[in-house]
């Protein structure tokens, strides 16, 4: 059997998650964002009418970011069993495509190990607000939007 179309399409799809998962890192971005504005705000002279207000918006750009650092985290424990359960996954496709023949039955495993290997990573990579446990925690306001 020829894998370099399998293989290819692989490193494609790991391509574009480094490149989605690179976008999405916004606190890099923030605080280059904050270095900079610190910068022009050092620079303008004291009298000048722009230094309240960007002073301002930097205290609460920092503010935000110290809460997202300190509060919001990702659930290693759950990536990890989501990442465990995607390879059982992948194991029984490769079983069943290697061998053949009666392993279609290893499909049975795979469908469900592949359905609770992906939504597990999902809600797990997100950063939300967590207790000492890694439960999610809920804000009063998600609850009254929903």
């Amino acid at each position: 059997m020829n894998y370099q179309p399998a293989a290819a399409a692989v490193v494609a799809v790991c391509g574009l998650v480094g490149l989605y998962a690179q976008n999405r890192r916004t606190t890099h971005h923030a605080a280059e964002e904050i270095k900079r504005e610190l910068e022009i705000l050092a620079a303008l002279p004291d009298k000048s009418e722009l230094r309240a207000p960007l002073q301002e918006r930097v205290e609460t750009s920092l503010q935000r970011y110290m809460a997202e650092k300190k509060h919001r985290q990702r659930d290693p424990f759950g990536i990890s069993l989501a990442l465990f359960l995607l390879g059982v996954a992948g194991l029984a496709i490769w079983m069943y495509l290697k061998n053949g023949g009666w392993w279609w039955t290893s499909l049975i495993l795979a469908a469900p190990c592949a359905l609770f290997g992906v939504v597990g990573f999902v809600t797990s990579v997100v950063k939300v607000e967590r207790d000492a446990a890694g439960h999610k925690i809920e804000s009063p306001a998600a609850e009254v939007e929903s």
